[in-house]
């Protein structure tokens, strides 16, 4: 039976429930396909749990998923995914974001999604954290074409590589393997249900506007330990606040 660990404690699942009452179903769906549930503690002792809010396609960096593509028909979106990660210390408190527009509807507004989690974890893992996230909002939304852009060079530089392995069976990763194997598994469900997706590389702080609010969010996220959900115009002349 799944269990859950409070600083090495073991704690029932009816305790839990007790505690956590209606929560999300991110924690539910933690406590139903987890042998083992840890989540760290924070510096007040008290347990961490994910945010009410925090959408389903969200990932934190040790429990990675892949979201279920929609039913529904594909809509006429051609998304761009701005992603980045931040981790205080790495490894360390870590947060997440990713900054979502349209690229042929300019009267759209950019939303920026950003979370937290006290980790520790490292700056790889949050920009794959980061990455896959943006995979399983795209599975989410079934648009025409997703763009996801990374300024992680670990990711941009691996992807390719690792993917080819996976393909042949010889995928063989000694470092955040849990990881590059949702974010593999994501990206081929994204394609196979016909999104036309490119994972791309920019320059972290030159300019880029929404990697200079990925940015921003991902780190606001990491020092708050929540949820955050932004609303930004698509003018390109915007500031980054």
């Amino acid at each position: 039976m799944p269990k859950l660990l409070i600083d090495g404690d073991a704690a029932s699942l009816d305790a839990l429930r007790l505690v956590l009452g209606q929560h999300t179903t991110m924690t539910a769906r933690y406590l139903t396909e987890q042998e083992e549930v840890h989540f760290p503690l924070l510096p007040s002792g008290a347990a961490y749990l994910p945010p009410a809010d925090l959408p389903h396609w969200c990932v934190l960096p040790a429990t990675p998923h892949v979201t279920k593509p929609p039913a529904s028909p594909q809509r006429n979106e051609h998304l761009i995914l701005a992603t980045d990660g931040s981790s205080q210390g790495n490894p360390g408190p870590c947060g997440m974001a990713v900054v979502v527009s349209d690229r042929h509807n300019p009267e759209r507004i950019t939303v920026a999604h950003g979370w937290g989690h006290p980790g520790p974890h490292t700056n790889n893992q949050v920009e794959l954290t980061a990455v896959l996230s943006a995979l399983n909002y795209a599975l989410s939304r079934y648009p025409r074409t997703a763009e996801i852009r990374t300024d992680s060079q670990y990711v941009c530089n691996n992807l390719p590589k690792f993917e080819g392995r996976a393909r042949s069976g010889t995928l063989d990763i000694t470092k955040n393997a849990d990881l590059w194997r949702a974010l593999i598994r994501a990206k081929q469900a994204v394609e196979e249900v016909g999104i036309d997706l490119t994972v791309s590389w920019v320059k972290g702080h030159a300019g880029d506007l929404n990697n200079e609010r990925a940015d921003k969010i991902a780190v606001k996220s990491r020092k708050e330990l929540k949820y955050i959900r932004q609303e930004f115009s698509q003018n390109p002349n915007a500031s980054v606040d």
